[in-house]
């Protein structure tokens, strides 16, 4: 069953866009500015379970560490979920919590203007950044 999370930031439309297609790298679909589904509509990669460890938690981090950092205000979001998903390694069922390179990755869809006009090619710096990210989300020392 899918998830969708939906928020409204108050921020120029481009800080959306760019929130929105870092989410769709990691396999979300953008069905608007500020709308994600995940799975992508009609994608099946021969896994019956949504991959909630490395798709649905670092996009909600994403989410939460870029509106921090940034020091956005969040008017709005939602997060509405019917999902079931987990992992039995004698099973081979789900997928296990994996490191930055073995996360499958997703070309996000063009970023649009406020005009719906399709904006520039997203840079091969965004996907680096969006690695180094994931890569960095540590275990906070001494706990």
């Amino acid at each position: 069953m899918p998830v969708t999370f939906s928020f409204e930031i108050d921020a120029a439309p481009y800080v959306s866009n760019q929130i929105g297609s870092l989410i769709e790298r990691l396999g979300w679909e953008r069905l608007d500015a500020g709308t994600l589904r995940y799975p992508r509509m009609g994608e099946r990669s021969g896994v019956e379970l949504e991959d909630w460890f490395n798709h649905v938690v670092p996009a909600l981090m994403l989410f939460r560490s870029y509106v921090l950092t940034k020091g956005l205000a969040v008017k709005s979001l939602t997060l509405d979920a019917q999902s079931s998903t987990g992992y039995r390694r004698e099973s081979g069922i789900g997928s296990p919590p994996m490191q930055t390179e073995q996360v499958r990755l997703f070309e996000p869809s063009p970023a649009r203007t406020e005009g719906g006009v399709a904006a520039d090619e997203h840079s091969s710096e965004e996907w680096a950044l969006l690695a180094e990210w994931l890569r960095g989300a540590d275990f906070p020392p001494g706990l």
